[in-house]
């Protein structure tokens, strides 16, 4: 994938990292050493800094819909596309605390052996309480449907993991470390589903 610029180079790629167990026994995933685990429902959120977060990262499990009529990988991508899209177009102060706007997709990448694929975005947003303050903003969402074949998950929920982070992290360096050192090792309970 192609990604911006960096802004700031001195931010180097993830080199160490911890195994994070779900306490719910649903996944395990490697996380970057010394990041913070917060919790809401469901969802699991990793951060940098939790007071002061430049990269977040969320998983959970996509259950607002299943993907019984996505049969290929376009259909798949166009419906994650379509679902950020409409999320960063219709979120509000009062809901989710911020706004965004500027939705853009930069790329999208096939799924790799253990069933994850992709999208990646930018977007600007604002904050509530940070005044008419903007952050460029750069995301990717990956979906992941199990360890075998993807084609025998269509039909199921799949997990989500979402990665935002400030511009300045979106080089393909730190991204690149983020995917092969964190996101490529999530994995599912053989006992559980989404």
């Amino acid at each position: 994938p192609v990604a911006p610029t960096p802004v700031n180079p001195s931010i180097l790629p993830i080199t160490s990292v911890t195994k994070y167990n779900d306490p719910q026994g649903r996944f395990s995933i490697d996380i970057p050493k010394g990041w913070d685990a917060d919790y809401d429902g469901d969802a699991v959120f990793f951060f940098d800094d939790i007071d002061s977060w430049s990269v977040m990262f969320t998983i959970f499990s996509v259950t607002d819909y299943t993907l019984t009529s996505l049969t290929t990988s376009d259909s798949i991508f166009n419906t994650m596309e379509k679902r950020d899209k409409d999320y960063c177009e219709n979120s509000s102060f009062s809901q989710e605390g911020r706004i965004c706007y500027n939705h853009e997709k930069i790329s999208r990448g096939g799924f790799s052996e253990n069933g994850v694929g992709g999208i990646i975005l930018s977007f600007t947003t604002q904050y509530e309480g940070y005044g008419t303050d903007e952050y460029d903003t750069f995301g990717f969402t990956a979906w992941y449907f199990g360890e075998d074949k993807r084609e025998k998950y269509f039909g199921d929920n799949p997990w989500e993991l979402y990665v935002e982070m400030d511009s300045e992290y979106a080089t393909s360096t730190y991204i690149n470390s983020l995917m092969t050192k964190s996101v490529e090792t999530f994995r599912t309970s053989q006992k559980t589903t989404p």
